[in-house]
């Protein structure tokens, strides 16, 4: 369903990817503190990277996003 699922107190940096054909190429929860890098979200059903929290760290720099059905991005806290 997802190509990647990032929640609860973790961490991540993600460089050099590509999210294509997922339902969400990215969903990120909770208290994660992620990083995006060069990355492309590509015709996925949904969202290319969906951001489902009140408390986001997150940084997107040099990634590119096309193809997808609802929005390319969704931020929606809580």
């Amino acid at each position: 369903v997802w190509g990647l699922n990032i929640q609860a107190y973790s961490t991540a940096e993600i460089l050099n990817c590509n999210f294509y054909n997922n339902e969400r190429g990215i969903e990120i929860k909770d208290y994660a503190e992620v990083s995006i890098e060069n990355c492309n979200f590509i015709n996925n059903t949904e969202y290319g990277l969906a951001i489902i929290t009140e408390n986001p760290i997150v940084s997107i720099n040099y990634s590119n996003s096309w193809g997808n059905n609802e929005n390319y991005w969704e931020n929606c806290p809580g």
